[in-house]
């Protein structure tokens, strides 16, 4: 998706200070078979479906993180079974078993969301003396484009290994506030695909929470000090999740 905006640097600037500063955040869509009935996932592939290698790993990566986080068995398919050949059924089905794989999940990219942006024209000119004659130039710069990744998409599909059939699938879109390190969307968008997936009952998913329970012998003062430093712990929580 591309939108075409003619900006004021003022806007610009702005722009990529807000997109600079923004935690990236994720939209998560599911859909999910409901014939499955099968236990929940507690052991998973990780496979990054990405061209460049460095967003191979970055990704697969966070998700194998976030993973363990959640008491789940992870492993990055870069590790497993890199992409370098063609692997036979048989080998595959040796990998699998070997670590006791219950699913599968496809990590895909869909392309990225822009804004295309156009700096302002303006005109410069200088006086020159030449043959005696005061002559004026003018020079016309500016009016570059160039453009503003603002979010990317991406689609998750998980793969029952016993069937090989497809059981959930969801779309993601995360914010990009930096466009040149992948590694906190990777982040993001692997947390919440993990918790639209607890949300769907196929993995048991726990968030991180704090003892909010007043300790014995403290005081209200100390209490709520200690509640507003957990609001701030929880929000900062938020944004690097």
């Amino acid at each position: 998706m591309k939108r075409n905006y003619f900006l004021s640097i003022g806007t610009i600037i702005t722009i990529v200070l807000l997109i600079g500063c923004n935690t990236p955040r994720t939209r998560v869509e599911s859909l999910k078979d409901p014939s499955y009935n099968g236990k929940k996932f507690k052991r998973i592939l990780v496979i990054g479906a990405f061209e460049k290698i460095d967003k191979m790993k970055t990704f697969e990566t966070a998700f194998v993180r976030k993973c363990k986080r959640q008491d789940i068995f992870a492993l990055s398919n870069y590790k497993t079974l890199p992409p370098l050949r063609d692997y036979s059924d048989s080998e595959k089905i040796e990998v699998y078993k070997k670590h006791n794989f219950e699913g599968y999940i496809i990590i895909s990219p869909k392309g990225v969301n822009t804004v295309t942006y156009q700096l302002p024209t303006y005109t410069s000119s200088t006086t020159k003396i030449k043959s005696g004659k005061l002559l004026t130039e003018t020079e016309t710069v500016g009016g570059e484009q160039s453009q503003i990744i603002i979010s990317a998409d991406y689609q998750c599909e998980l793969f029952d290994f016993n069937t090989g059939h497809i059981i959930w699938k969801c779309d993601a879109t995360t914010n990009v506030k930096n466009a040149k390190d992948w590694t906190d969307v990777a982040s993001n968008l692997s947390f919440n695909v993990l918790k639209k997936l607890g949300e769907d009952d196929l993995i048991d998913f726990k968030p991180f929470s704090f003892n909010k329970e007043r300790l014995p012998g403290e005081t209200n003062i100390e209490y709520n000090k200690r509640l507003d430093k957990i609001k701030e712990a929880e929000e900062k929580l938020e944004e690097t999740e």
